[in-house]
């Protein structure tokens, strides 16, 4: 084997075993927190799975970087991928130390399809911004049109309705789930066309606005009681009524930073003031639809809560929710939802405990990882001086 088959191998069992060491001192907080309420422990625990993000790039970072060095005549198109994969696998540790309900199997099938969305995202989207040139021709806004709606079919999941055929699986909750959905259809007068139930631990529920669907995970079964089920899928149901022009502008706000992918062109008319401009046009964009998405949170909390039979009804369910998945109750900074404690006061009940501190914005394995790199990089600016 050659030296970079032999660096492959060795970045990603390398990246594994840093992942798996990282995230071990990442939750030793929350590790230590047992017997504290369940807000507390959320809010370290947050931290905890934000500094995964931060993991996760210092060492591709270094990777990356030492790449560079040792194999300067190779772009290594391909060699992410192993380490990614070494990452991937370091990761499972913390997540079944987490939530212990993650066996091997469920976990990899989870992670599989996250990774298969991230990437066809992540993936049309780099290869659009690399390959964009500086002066654009027709073809390129050809190139342009069809990637932004390759990611659009991802994020709208029109794709679900061929996948939920292929992995259909009988569950006993479905029957349940089919029974309180049409409960609530009756209520809200929205017949979603499609109700999936999601083999999960996770305890979740969404709203498929451009397929006109729904997802109830068996976890959300299993916590919750019928009237809460009830309740949860009249927010989601909500969405549903929303009008086209809505719809359109919430895929807007979701894609609004694949306008990066004119990098390139924006730098070579406009220079770093056209840059500016860019960043900032995504920024605002960005923030718009988180003000935006709020709004429309709230109006389908509202659903909820006037088609339950007592507000507190729905109020609890979303408690319930947040502590099982061990959600911070108060977030940090602006989110697409509300905190829950607000939610809870907006349904006219006040939670038994003093409002949460937000959590911190990562743990400190994540920050010393994000710092790899750059002592990686001083060692080789010392080292080629010193040649």
């Amino acid at each position: 084997m050659d030296s970079k088959g032999l660096f492959l191998i060795f970045s990603s069992v390398s990246a594994e075993l840093l992942m798996a060491l990282f995230m071990h001192l990442s939750l030793r907080r929350w590790r230590k927190s047992q017997g504290a309420h369940w807000t507390e422990r959320a809010r370290l625990l947050w931290q905890a799975r934000r500094a995964q993000f931060g993991v996760t790039l210092g060492i591709m970072f270094t990777i990356g970087a030492v790449w560079a060095f040792k194999f300067p005549e190779d772009d290594g198109r391909w060699w992410l991928l192993l380490p990614v994969i070494g990452l991937v696998l370091g990761g499972y540790p913390a997540a079944r130390e987490i939530e212990p309900r993650y066996t091997f199997r469920v976990w990899l099938v989870h992670t599989v399809w996250t990774l298969i969305v991230q990437f066809g995202l992540v993936g049309i989207f780099l290869g659009l911004m690399f390959t964009m040139p500086k002066v654009l021709t027709w073809q390129d806004w050809v190139r342009a049109v069809l990637g932004i709606a390759a990611m659009a079919f991802i994020v709208s999941a029109l794709w679900m309705p061929v996948m939920a055929r292929l992995c259909r699986c009988k569950h006993p909750e479905e029957a349940r789930l089919d029974r309180i959905t049409e409960e609530a259809t009756a209520i809200s007068v929205v017949k979603p066309r499609h109700t999936w139930l999601s083999v999960s631990p996770v305890a979740n529920a969404g709203a498929l606005v451009y397929i006109q669907g729904l997802v109830v995970t068996t976890r959300l079964m299993e916590v919750l009681d019928d009237d809460e089920v009830r309740a949860v899928i009249l927010h989601e149901m909500a969405h549903l009524r929303e009008r086209l022009i809505v719809q359109v502008a919430r895929l807007a706000g979701m894609l609004c930073w694949t306008i990066l992918i004119f990098f390139h062109p924006v730098h070579h008319h406009f220079g770093s003031r056209g840059l500016l401009v860019l960043f900032g046009a995504m920024y605002g964009l960005q923030r718009l639809f988180t003000w935006f998405s709020r709004r429309l949170e709230r109006v389908a909390d509202e659903a909820a809560m006037q088609g339950a039979a007592d507000s507190a009804i729905y109020a609890h369910a979303l408690e319930k929710l947040y502590q099982v998945n061990q959600m911070p109750a108060v977030m940090r900074g602006r989110q697409l939802h509300p905190h829950l404690y607000d939610r809870m006061l907006q349904a006219g009940v006040t939670p038994d405990y003093p409002r949460p501190l937000p959590p911190g914005l990562m743990a400190w394995p994540g920050w010393v990882a994000l710092l790899l790199p750059l002592v990686l990089g001083a060692g080789f600016y010392i080292y080629a001086l010193g040649q």
